[in-house]
């Protein structure tokens, strides 16, 4: 059985060293694509965390802020007896 000479050996090796090291490569980017993905949904996940408490802050502002009569129909008490109730829910947490 003949064997193949020196120079078609080494080309073979250089292929499959190619194939291997392009596709460490490609599994090397894959995962950084995905740690920027998995970065940036965390980013948006925050950003709207942020918004719904803007949110929040500007319609109990609009419950409590504007007369005594909307806290009444919101919330059934008057303006003053909800600050008493949150500041005992703020002492109760801390």
């Amino acid at each position: 059985m003949a064997r193949l000479p020196l120079s078609a050996r080494r080309g073979r090796r250089n292929t499959t060293f190619l194939n291997l090291t392009t596709s460490i490569m490609f599994v090397y980017y894959y995962v950084w694509f995905m740690f920027a993905l998995a970065y940036r949904r965390k980013c948006w996940q925050i950003e709207r965390r942020i918004i719904i408490r803007e949110l929040r802050g500007e319609n109990l502002y609009r419950l409590i802020g504007e007369s005594d009569d909307m806290c009444i129909s919101q919330l059934c008490m008057d303006r003053r007896t909800f600050h008493i109730l949150c500041e005992k829910e703020n002492y109760i947490m801390f």
